[in-house]
């Protein structure tokens, strides 16, 4: 049960920005806790789905590509007209995570940007505002997996 709400949370955050961004993206973008990168065209994509404890990009040619949702460090829609456009973005994190407390960004673009927190399970606890230094209260929430989501991004922290 608690794998079926994992894979709905995330099904319906990460399929949810392919709808609305369709014609400003053209990739997905999923970066590895190990460092390594994976960019699929948009354009080449049929579906994801999830299974067990996988994310699998279903291919138009047929094929496919699996990863592990523990190995998934952020996934992110955008647009790219080669691999060097996403390494030189400095790249946007939380921190701390894990937290108790509360949560900051690193490397945020804009002044003031507006920040959507989910549940795992897809149901949005936390849509406010933010300035670049500012912190977001998080001590309200109970322990758990969280989805942020700025812009285009998606990142995750853990709450203790």
């Amino acid at each position: 049960m608690k794998n079926k709400s994992l894979a709905t949370g995330l099904a319906i955050l990460l399929t949810l920005p392919v709808f609305l961004h369709v014609n400003a993206q053209n990739s997905i973008f999923i970066k590895l806790n190990n460092g390594n990168q994976s960019d699929v065209a948009l354009t080449s994509l049929n579906k994801i789905t999830f299974s067990g404890n996988n994310m699998l990009l279903n291919l138009k040619d047929a094929t496919s590509n699996s990863f592990a949702l523990s190995d998934i460090n952020k996934i992110i829609f955008g647009i790219s007209a080669g691999i060097n456009d996403i390494k030189n973005e400095a790249t946007l994190s939380v921190y701390p995570n894990p937290t108790s407390d509360f949560i900051k960004f690193s490397n945020l673009n804009e002044d003031e940007t507006e920040i959507t927190i989910y549940r795992i399970d897809g149901a949005i606890v936390v849509r406010k505002s933010i300035r670049t230094t500012e912190s977001v209260d998080v001590s309200n929430l109970s322990t758990g997996l969280y989805l942020v989501r700025i812009g285009n991004k998606t990142l995750k922290f853990t709450k203790r």
